[in-house]
């Protein structure tokens, strides 16, 4: 089953103890006054989950003729690879989610 984005930044957000809710237009929000919380857009917020959780990345077809390379993110103490079409970010965002569901 494939998590939406709403569903990746919802899970990211409990695992990283954040108190946040869903807006009524459809983001994550940290506080009442509406500053969203999006790791999938958020590009310091991104390295901060792959700085904190020792995420690895790769890239798939980067060196072949491949219109769209694959981004493979990983943690250190597991082989599970988090392959992604989408971006560097949803990668590094599944592979914090996989690590956290296999404790």
């Amino acid at each position: 089953m494939e998590l939406s984005d709403l569903e990746i930044c919802k899970k990211i957000a409990e695992i990283e103890g954040c108190l946040c809710f869903v807006t009524p237009s459809g983001y994550v929000s940290m506080d009442p006054w509406g500053n969203e919380y999006n790791p999938l857009t958020d590009g310091a917020l991104n390295n901060e989950l792959i700085e904190k959780h020792h995420i690895l990345i790769d890239w798939i077809g980067l060196n072949q003729k491949v219109l769209k390379p694959k981004c493979q993110a990983y943690w250190e103490a597991n082989s599970l690879d988090c392959v992604s079409d989408e971006s560097l970010k949803k990668a590094v965002c599944l592979a914090v989610i996989a690590k956290f569901a296999t404790k």
